[in-house]
């Protein structure tokens, strides 16, 4: 891939013999020609003459153009285009993600120092944000989805000094086409735009037009050397400022439009060729306000293949205008004829030469209705018909015959002016009268576009205006041969009250508002077993699934209401309309649901939803081989309710309550027990006959019965206490007969078998 710079020069050599075609002489004698084509008809049958360069329905670029054989080409005021790819689209990842990000290079002119006023992407005008991207530049806002940018401009004038830092580092190694820095584009104004993935905001390759300000030009009216006031200079073009003045323009193609080659495309006419009060006049005349816009302004993207005349006959229709030469010296006139220079009546004419009059064309010269297309900034800048002027008492003269006619204005994108142009196009149609006669040598000081007033009372004149629009020296006498054709000032008055409403704005398609899923709702529910068993808390999202054909999925999302934090999303069928959600959720909480479809266009997620979970809980079948299996897999026994002691399979800790004595048993390793240590024994004993008990000094309180206390049960020692703690008592231990002690204390008794 050439650089920026290189495809300048490479699409240029394309357009050489166009721009030598009509450099210096042979473009004043193209301009010759042109003038004598044009003479002694209506200015609308000029403006009808083909231009064969110049398409004539709306903009001239209108699809971004590929390849290395479209010629060179710059931009005169405002207008718009398509630009040219100076390379294939190219990608670069995006993070992880691979070819995430597009990247188009698009060059727009091949002078530098145009303004991009504003870029349309897709079928939308799209606002600029006011903080760049450090490697991609200002966001387009109609691409800016739930607060992410998905695309982005950079925008070089022409006047760079160095390659864009961005292309270089991502494109250095580039496989097919690596981007050098080297690739300045000197002298050429580009665009960089890059674009992230994102099927929902582009669902093709993007496409792209831009509204921009031509090229600087040179207005002697702003230089104080030649007549002016202010600083401009011809020498100079960093001096010079943009204009949508077509006379400007015109001037400016007339004297020389420079090209990076170093050709001149235009006539290199000089300034002394051009007279100063003329051609100031005409800049005035176009800048004279009408309400709130000037009276004339033009657009125009100029290749370089154009004829320099055919592209100044087009930028003359904005104006009304007429450029005519005369002795390499060239004048132009904007709007209606200016004031006579010469006032004749019948007897200034030299009665001894032919005199000619056509006061009627045929019908096929004949205009009484008129129409016209032009590009309208509102539309995109595709071609609109303005409305069609018709006038019924015109038709009336022409027999009842409605003869329309068309003239296209493509270097004119304001309807008003454009409705304005028409209406002194169809009036000025009107004006049949032409006259050739021949004049006495005074006449000689009479140039093309000079008007005459003439009294005539063979035709009935009294000081009617006619235009100059041929004039011949007769050899011998310096007579002067005429051609004259009827003008009217008034044919031209239009004021701000006739300028038509604003378009509203028509794009390509209509906006496409986010598609929000239908009958989006949400449920508490559950997931049940093969038996028909609640087991887990669930949520179903329902929704129309006969909407959105075009979608195959919706997304959902389900998150905690009380920490907003997302536990569980997915896709779901769309044409399922319902899906049961249970993974990640627990129960009895309560969940925000929302759900949005899935389409390469663009969608809005549905607000959020509440819904609370059901009381379903983990049961013991949750659990492999219940309860009893987790307990085993644990080496835990539980207590086991049996009507007999178990005689196999016992191991240590193992407990059962037997259901014949209501006991519990342990298995010590060897039999079953239900004894209990009597160190593992704290507090009291309690009788569950009498409810007495036997502790502290009950002994002493005398609740030990006779004979209830033995030997096994009571040692020396306990005995030794006891007798000790008797005190004063009034008895002793007396010995029976049966061989039992017996202990009176106090009238009580307790007996003790030894």
């Amino acid at each position: 891939m050439p650089p920026v710079g290189a495809a300048v020069a490479v699409a240029f050599q394309t357009a050489v013999v166009a721009v030598k075609a009509y450099a210096a002489s042979s473009f004043i004698a193209s301009m010759i020609v042109n003038t004598a084509i044009s003479v002694g008809i209506s200015l609308i049958a000029r403006a009808l003459t083909p231009k064969p360069t110049i398409k004539q329905s709306g903009i001239q670029t209108s699809v971004t153009t590929t390849g290395g054989t479209e010629p060179q080409g710059f931009i005169l005021g405002r207008t718009a285009t398509a630009g040219h790819h100076v390379c294939p689209p190219m990608s670069h990842n995006d993070g992880d993600t691979p070819n995430g990000f597009l990247t188009y290079v698009i060059e727009l002119s091949d002078l530098p120092g145009i303004g991009l006023n504003c870029v349309i992407l897709n079928d939308g005008y799209s606002d600029l944000g006011t903080s760049a991207h450090p490697d991609y530049g200002y966001p387009l806002l109609g691409q800016r989805i739930s607060g992410t940018d998905h695309a982005w401009i950079k925008f070089y004038d022409g006047t760079q000094t160095t390659a864009d830092p961005m292309l270089v580092s991502k494109y250095a190694s580039y496989p097919d086409r690596p981007w050098s820095s080297s690739f300045v584009g000197r002298g050429t104004a580009y665009a960089i735009l890059t674009f992230r993935y994102n099927r929902e905001v582009f669902n093709n390759l993007p496409t792209v037009r831009f509204e921009l300000d031509g090229i600087p030009l040179y207005d002697p009216r702003f230089d104080s050397t030649v007549g002016g006031s202010g600083s401009q200079r011809w020498s100079d073009p960093a001096t010079w400022t943009r204009s949508a003045n077509p006379a400007v323009m015109i001037y400016n193609i007339l004297r020389g439009m420079r090209l990076p080659t170093g050709e001149i495309w235009g006539g290199d006419v000089s300034a002394d060729d051009l007279p100063r009060d003329n051609w100031f006049a005409a800049m005035n005349a176009c800048d004279a306000p009408i309400g709130d816009r000037p009276s004339f302004e033009a657009g125009l993207e100029v290749m370089v293949n154009m004829a320099p005349a055919e592209v100044i006959d087009e930028l003359a229709k904005t104006c009304l205008g007429q450029v005519s030469e005369m002795g390499g010296v060239f004048r132009m006139r904007v709007g209606a004829p200016a004031a006579p220079v010469q006032f004749i009546t019948d007897e200034d004419i030299v009665i001894s030469a032919p005199q000619e009059l056509d006061p009627f064309p045929g019908l096929a010269a004949s205009a009484n209705a008129i129409s016209s297309e032009y590009p309208e900034p509102a539309s995109l800048w595709t071609s609109r018909e303005a409305p069609q002027i018709l006038n019924p008492a015109w038709e009336v003269e022409d027999g009842g015959r409605r003869l329309a006619t068309s003239i296209n204005f493509p270097a004119c994108s304001n309807q008003s002016q454009v409705a304005q142009l028409m209406s002194a196009y169809i009036k000025d149609a009107r004006r049949f009268r032409s006259h050739r006669l021949v004049l006495p040598p005074e006449a000689f000081l009479l140039e093309p576009l000079d008007t005459i007033a003439w009294t005539s009372v063979r035709n009935g004149y009294t000081n009617k205006i006619f235009e100059v629009v041929e004039i011949t020296d007769q050899p011998g006498t310096i007579n002067q041969d005429l051609v004259l054709r009827e003008r009217d000032p008034g044919d031209y008055g239009w004021t701000a009250s006739d300028d038509l409403p604003a378009v509203v704005p028509v794009t390509g398609l209509p906006y496409r508002p986010p598609q929000i899923i239908a009958g989006w709702s949400v449920a508490a529910s559950t997931l049940k077993d093969a038996l028909g068993f609640d087991r887990r808390p669930a949520i179903t999202l329902s929704w129309v699934g006969s909407a959105a054909l075009d979608a195959l999925f919706v997304r959902y999302e389900i998150r905690l209401k009380a920490t907003a934090r997302v536990v569980a999303a997915g896709l779901a069928d769309r044409a399922a309309g319902s899906v049961l959600v249970s993974d990640g959720l627990l129960p009895e909480a309560e969940y925000e649901v929302r759900g949005r479809y899935v389409l390469d266009r663009p969608t809005a997620w549905s607000s959020w939803l509440d819904v609370t979970t059901p009381g379903i809980y983990l049961q013991g079948a949750d659990l492999r081989g219940g309860l009893k299996g987790l307990m085993d897999e644990a080496s835990l026994a539980p207590v086991e309710i049996l009507a007999n002691l178990p005689q196999t399979g016992n191991v240590p800790g193992r407990v059962v309550f037997l259901t014949t004595d209501a006991k519990l048993y342990r298995w010590t390793g060897s039999a079953w027990s239900r004894e209990i240590d009597a160190g593992d024994i704290t507090g009291e004993l309690g009788s569950t006959g009498s409810g007495t008990t036997l502790a502290g000094d009950a002994v002493i309180a005398g609740l030990v019965s006779a004979g209830g206390v033995s030997a096994e049960v009571m040692s020396v020692t306990q005995l030794s206490a006891i007798t000790s703690d008797i005190g004063t008592a009034t008895a002793g231990v007396i010995r029976s007969a049966d061989g039992k002690f017996r202990i009176d204390l106090n009238a009580k008794t307790i007996t003790i078998t030894v």
